[in-house]
């Protein structure tokens, strides 16, 4: 098994490999394998440097006695040093300076750059680890990582007894009355005889050697056992998998939790979370990202609604990193698909049939949704980045009226898919000359003769047609994101877009943020991101605006059923973070209501001032909406266009 997993280990030596390991016990795995050492242990020297750090030269594998001089990866120079810091109450490490320790190591945390991977420095010393070693505790020390002594004491007055089974003891005059008593309880009539240590050590170094390729030789036996078998095994499960896509033999059903090892499980989202989430985010991205309170809760707030979320901005103020790093920080799966200016229908975004060869021609759209299906536990965040760079109606239509449907949209005829899948059952039922139900059986167990031209085929059409079907729905832990620069070269949003979307802004963020290398990364499974199935309520803030709904019809701004669906969830998911009621209301009216409102005036139109009063009265004068408000009214004066865009 050792010689199998070293040669593993050996094809992906690599750096990227290195740094995409996530929990610290697979690159502990990862450095054990690629030093070939048996355990976590190292002996070296005690050195401090110039600035009072402290280190540990010229390592030594305490296993085989040999200097370490090893790469971790293939690119990395030679590691010969593990890094301890400034000191710490665990270890009086000055009293160790220049001499030969043990000490236990693990894999440093602080190593997430290409360039520090390099220098081949990638040990962190334990902690609490550190023992000097001399000849008083030399065989203690052997016994802590797992070696036996070659004697049991050393002095001069040794004597080796060897009972008639073999088994060998050890005396000296410090303790001979203990060991001897112990001697003759476990062994009655055995005699002492004095051996030469020198031929005893080399007699059984010998028969350590025999044992060693005997084991050697075994575990390389079980190991092709086990491949031939793994590879058995993933033969007919694929079998299997076909022939219950067919329906010819009843699918099993499993379920499996997903929860990422090294997470610990999240059960609400509240204000806590939002502090993680942002200590994570400027912690662990590679830029060291912030991102203000604000921005974290509209966005976590905005998740949990299920609706459409759009993020504008100017370039470069981390929109699409939002996300990204948003993924990661609460165990979500993050997936971006860049938007071309080329696209023109849906089949751009969607897919199409290909009547020629009848295979479904995919997206990574398509492929995002499907993946997210099967991974129900775990919330799927998909990118839709710079979504304006087309006209957006073209291409995203039907999913934004799918959003509202249970039924789902069709990708092609039921009619026409109802026909590929008899053609194909027709084909393998006559291929194989399947008559009797137990036929099917008979068959998992043959050759199904996948190298056979026409049995690939129909086979990888068959495939193609079980995983993409003739209808799409959203599954439940989906989420779609657009960002959206507004510029010269990008297209305007339609009303239909905007009515169906959360909007928020994301500006330049100027905060201070400390690290926190303690943080534990959290998974939040996708039910907790839903609100659906709520008894709208009519709230006093629903109330207000309904109030008001006439003089914002006016600006086509008109609080619909849709839209008060949408206020009211927001309502819920800010109050689960104990936000104060004002600045819910304020951040709602700037995301959902005040991005509706464009329209042509001329000098007779004063409603906008009469909306400005009325936001003064809902928020005050010191909120977003009424200063965004006030703005817009300024534009209007010279653009005559009265409109929260531009």
């Amino acid at each position: 098994m050792r010689k199998n997993l070293n040669e593993y280990f050996l094809r992906e030596r690599k750096i990227d490999y290195y740094l995409s390991l996530e929990s610290v016990k697979d690159k502990m795995n990862f450095i054990l394998n690629s030093f070939g050492l048996e355990g976590p242990f190292l002996v070296g020297t005690l050195k401090k440097t110039a600035s009072g750090a402290i280190i540990i030269v010229d390592l030594i594998d305490p296993y085989k006695q040999i200097r370490l001089e090893k790469k971790i990866v293939e690119e990395a120079a030679i590691t010969n040093t593990a890094y301890y810091g400034m000191g710490n109450n665990k270890d009086d490490v000055n009293a160790f300076v220049d001499e030969k320790v043990l000490f236990k190591f693990r894999p440093d945390e602080t190593v997430g750059k290409q360039g520090i991977l390099e220098r081949g420095n990638v040990l962190r010393v334990v902690y609490g680890s550190i023992e000097i070693i001399n000849r008083e505790n030399i065989n203690d020390l052997k016994r802590k990582i797992g070696i036996e002594p070659d004697i049991a004491e050393h002095s001069p007055d040794l004597k080796v007894i060897k009972n008639k089974k073999g088994n060998i003891y050890y005396n000296n005059a410090k303790n001979s009355n203990l060991i001897k008593g112990n001697i003759s309880k476990k062994n009655k009539g055995s005699k002492s005889i004095d051996l030469n240590m020198s031929d005893l050590l080399k007699k059984q170094k010998k028969q350590l050697e025999n044992r060693e390729k005997n084991l050697i030789a075994k575990e390389e036996q079980i190991t092709k056992i086990i491949e031939k078998l793994t590879y058995q095994e993933q033969e007919l499960v694929e079998r299997e998998r076909f022939l219950e896509e067919l329906g010819l033999i009843e699918k099993k059903r499993s379920s499996l939790s997903i929860k990422p090892e090294g997470t610990f499980k999240v059960s609400q989202i509240n204000h806590d979370l939002i502090q993680n989430i942002q200590q994570y985010i400027f912690t662990n991205t590679h830029d060291h990202l912030k991102y203000e309170t604000e921005v974290i809760e509209n966005f976590t707030a905005s998740l949990q609604t299920n609706q459409m979320i759009i993020l504008s901005g100017s370039s470069g103020t981390g929109k699409t990193s939002l996300i990204s790093a948003f993924s990661k920080s609460v165990g979500a799966s993050f997936k971006v698909i860049p938007v071309q200016s080329s696209w023109l229908d849906r089949q751009d975004l969607l897919g199409y049939l290909n009547p020629l060869s009848k295979i479904y021609v995919s997206t990574p759209f398509l492929d995002a949704i499907k993946e997210a299906k099967n991974d129900e536990e775990r919330l799927y965040i998909i990118c839709l980045d710079e979504i304006n760079l087309a006209q957006i109606e073209y291409y995203l239509a039907d999913l934004l009226s799918l959003r509202e449907h249970q039924e789902g949209i069709p990708l092609y005829s039921k009619q026409e898919y109802s026909f590929y899948l008899e053609e194909i059952k027709w084909y393998v039922k006559n291929r194989y000359n399947l008559r009797k139900e137990d036929d099917a059986e008979k068959l998992l167990k043959a050759n199904l003769k996948i190298n056979d031209k026409d049995i690939f085929k129909y086979s990888q059409r068959y495939n193609n047609l079980r995983k993409y079907g003739h209808n799409l729905n959203i599954p439940k832990n989906v989420r779609i994101v657009g960002t959206m620069n507004v510029d010269g070269t990008t297209k305007p949003l339609s009303p239909k877009v905007i009515d169906r979307s959360f909007i928020f802004e994301i500006n330049k963020q100027n905060i201070n943020l400390e690290m926190n290398k303690d943080l534990k990364e959290v998974f939040v499974p996708a039910e907790n991101w839903s609100l659906s199935n709520l008894k709208i309520d009519e709230t006093d803030f629903i109330k207000k605006l309904k109030e008001i709904n006439s003089l914002l019809k006016e600006c086509n701004a008109e609080i619909n059923s849709r839209t008060e669906k949408h206020i009211y969830y927001l309502e819920i998911s800010y109050n689960n973070l104990k936000k104060d009621p004002m600045e819910v209301h304020d951040l709602i009216i700037m995301g959902k209501v005040l991005p509706k409102i464009n329209i042509f005036i001329d000098d007779t139109f004063n409603t906008h001032y009469q909306i400005q009063n009325e936001i003064e009265k809902l928020v005050g004068k010191k909120s977003k909406s009424y200063n965004k408000v006030t703005e817009m009214i300024a534009k209007s004066e010279v653009t005559n266009v009265f409109t929260y865009w531009g």
